[in-house]
């Protein structure tokens, strides 16, 4: 049993996702609506990139797991953004993709078969796969009845 200071980096550690060769993802909210995302290599303790996202009031995120090379959040803005994780660049603020067509919070995010799509679920009652790379809708679930989670 090791003990990492993942939790120090950012704030408190509202969400943790395992991603590709070891991989860590954390959410981190720290004073206020400040929000980021954090990647380690989980063996090392190190801290691999930094992501500062444009929304703040994260409740999702997501790490693709083919490649490791994107990540994604959403929350109170309705909207999901994807980054790109380059190897030569620890901290990261500009992103891919914006993914917006919920009329409701993001509750969850999944990256679908590699980094090109991804599905949202939200509290609009509507679950959306989207292609990544056309920041488009390919099919909307909706008629749920209740929120999705």
């Amino acid at each position: 049993h090791t003990s990492k200071d993942v939790g120090k980096e950012g704030g408190r550690v509202e969400q943790v996702k395992w991603g590709k060769d070891n991989q860590l993802l954390t959410l981190t909210s720290g004073a206020s609506s400040l929000t980021s995302l954090l990647v380690w290599d989980a063996p090392s303790g190190i801290r691999t990139h930094l992501v500062i996202p444009v929304y703040s009031w994260l409740l999702a995120s997501a790490i693709e797991q083919k490649e490791g090379t994107h990540v994604a959040c959403g929350g109170l803005e309705n909207i999901c953004s994807v980054y790109k994780l380059e190897s030569n660049q620890e901290h990261i603020e500009a992103s891919v993709a914006e993914l917006k067509q919920h009329d409701g919070y993001i509750s969850d995010i999944k990256f679908f078969n590699g980094k090109d799509r991804i599905l949202t679920a939200s509290g609009d009652s509507e679950c959306i796969l989207w292609d990544v790379g056309t920041q488009t809708a390919t099919e909307v679930f909706s008629g749920h009845s209740a929120e999705n989670f």
